[in-house]
C-alpha cells in the first residue's frame, strides 16, 4: 500500500503481512549506498588535487571506500564504510613497489574517532577526512537503524503469524 507525505514523495507502507519490508530496507540502503558513494567521490575529487600540489612524502595514506557486506547473516543490500591506510610493498625490483590496504579500527560506535587519523593523515587532509566521516557516520547510523527495523518487522510478522492461525508450541507437561 502507498502513502504519501505532505510533500507529495510516496512511502511504501508495510503491509500486514509484512512482505515489503524487505523491499523498503533495500530501497533505503541502496539510496545510502549512493549518497555514501558519493560522498566519497567528493573526498576524493578534493584530497587528489590537493595531493599533486604536495611532494609525495605530504600525501599521506588514508582512503576510505564501500564494501558489501557479504556473511551468511548479512542483510541483503547491506555494505560497510571504511577507512583504510595505503602502504606499499617493494618485494621484487623489477616490477616496482605495490599497493597494499590495512583497515583501520573503528571501535564499537558508527564513527572512526578522531585520534584514528592522526598519524596517517597529513595535516592539509585532516580537516577534510573529518567533515567526511561526520557525513558517512550518519549514514553509517541510519543503515544500522534500517537493519534493526527490519529486524524488528520480521519478528513481529512471526509473533502475529503464531497469533492468527499457526498457535503457539503445545505444553509438553
Amino acid at each position: 500500500m502507498l502513502d504519501t507525505r505532505g510533500d507529495g514523495e510516496e512511502i511504501r507502507r508495510v503491509s500486514s503481512d509484512g512482505c515489503d519490508i524487505d523491499l523498503w530496507a533495500n530501497e533505503q540502503l541502496d539510496a545510502l549506498r549512493a549518497e555514501a558513494e558519493a560522498i566519497i567521490a567528493d573526498y576524493y575529487g578534493k584530497v587528489l588535487p590537493e595531493g599533486k600540489s604536495h611532494p609525495k612524502s605530504e600525501r599521506g595514506r588514508v582512503g576510505v571506500r564501500v564494501r558489501d557486506q557479504r556473511g551468511a547473516r548479512a542483510t541483503q543490500g547491506s555494505f560497510t564504510i571504511e577507512w583504510v591506510e595505503y602502504f606499499y610493498v617493494n618485494r621484487n625490483p623489477s616490477s616496482g613497489s605495490r599497493a597494499f590496504t590495512r583497515y583501520l579500527p573503528r571501535g564499537k560506535t558508527d564513527r572512526y574517532p578522531r585520534s584514528a587519523f592522526n598519524r596517517l593523515a597529513k595535516p592539509w587532509q585532516l580537516k577534510l577526512i573529518h567533515a567526511t566521516e561526520d557525513r558517512l557516520a550518519q549514514i553509517r547510523t541510519l543503515a544500522r537503524s534500517i537493519g534493526k527495523v527490519r529486524a524488528q518487522m520480521h519478528a513481529h510478522h512471526k509473533l502475529a503469524q503464531r497469533l492468527r492461525g499457526e498457535g503457539f508450541p503445545e505444553d509438553s507437561n
